[in-house]
């Protein structure tokens, strides 16, 4: 009976052990240190978001450029969440100067973790919008995340790594990896607003 409440035991330690294992998934923070971009205005979060995310698919851009194709010129302007999505779609070259068609899609709320974890996995960033205040947004893109799946096989995102274009929030390093988890990573999950898909393919 002992042997068999060991055993017993011990599987029930195995069993745990499994469920617990962590895995990362996504961009690592080195090798994206080349596209990280921090905003050169007050209100471009939202074209560094879209700098960097282009920046990782080697397409060169000024945050000029993407402020000035929504607003004909670079004013230091907000943009919404659709506009957004324009500055991340159509044609482009990249820096073997090779024609490239983008096009995103802007999807509101958090993202299901199976699609966020295909993303990651293919090595895509993912741009946010998340509630700064009730009644502003702000751009961030998310890089990478790690991740438990218990035995039914749920998938359950135990931290995320972001990139955050303003130096101003809480000091920090500009644009250096943020990685969040427990209670801090609940609350940033609760204030995504919105998130984007980008896919680039090279035209003929």
């Amino acid at each position: 009976m002992r042997l068999k409440w060991i055993a017993l035991v011990a599987l029930a330690l195995s069993a745990w052990a499994g469920a617990q294992k962590t895995t990362a998934v996504g961009i690592p923070s080195a090798d994206f240190n080349f596209a990280s971009a921090v905003q050169l205005k007050t209100d471009w979060c939202w074209a560094a978001s879209v700098q960097m995310v282009l920046n990782w698919y080697h397409i060169p851009v000024k945050q000029t450029d993407v402020v000035g194709r929504i607003y004909g010129k670079p004013v230091d302007k907000a943009a919404s969440e659709d506009e957004i999505t324009v500055a991340l779609s159509g044609t482009a070259y990249d820096r073997d100067h090779h024609k490239v068609l983008l096009r995103a899609k802007r999807i509101r709320g958090v993202p299901p973790t199976d699609l966020l974890v295909d993303e990651l996995e293919r090595q895509r960033p993912v741009l946010l919008t998340i509630r700064s205040t009730r009644t502003m947004l702000h751009a961030v893109v998310l890089t990478s995340a790690e991740y438990e799946v218990n035995k039914e096989g749920h998938i359950h995102v135990t931290s995320l790594t972001y990139r955050d274009p303003n130096p101003s929030i809480k000091s920090r390093k500009p644009a250096t990896a943020i990685q969040l988890s427990g209670a801090e990573l609940g609350h940033f999950v609760r204030s995504i607003s919105s998130y984007y898909l980008v896919s680039m393919k090279k035209s003929a």
